[in-house]
């Protein structure tokens, strides 16, 4: 299958194609800063990470990044938890566990 006939396909489908952003799969001993690519008008833009459905997914196909944004969110989520235990009643406590975790 050819590009053309993939773009086509996508089109007939009425699905659109975000070109702005291609991983850079050459790995990290290529220096690719210096390629221009496009398709189309647009051109293609190479990153090292994107954010796809909510998940952060690398050039290496890694959940590390995403992992990393986890768990300084719980940190975060967690530190305010710990801060206003004191003053706040038992239930608020469980409300704001399941607003912040669920």
């Amino acid at each position: 299958m050819d590009l053309i006939t993939i773009i086509d396909w996508f089109r007939a489908n009425k699905l659109t194609i975000n070109i702005s952003v291609l991983f850079k799969q050459m790995g990290d001993n290529y220096d690719v800063s210096n390629i221009n690519l496009e398709f189309g008008n647009d051109k293609i833009n190479f990153a090292t990470e994107s954010k796809f459905l909510g998940l952060k997914i690398d050039a290496k196909l890694s959940w590390e990044g995403h992992v990393k944004q986890l768990i300084t969110k719980i940190n975060k989520n967690m530190y305010l938890l710990r801060c206003i235990k004191n003053f706040i009643q038992p239930w608020t406590k469980r409300l704001l566990y399941f607003l912040l975790y669920s």
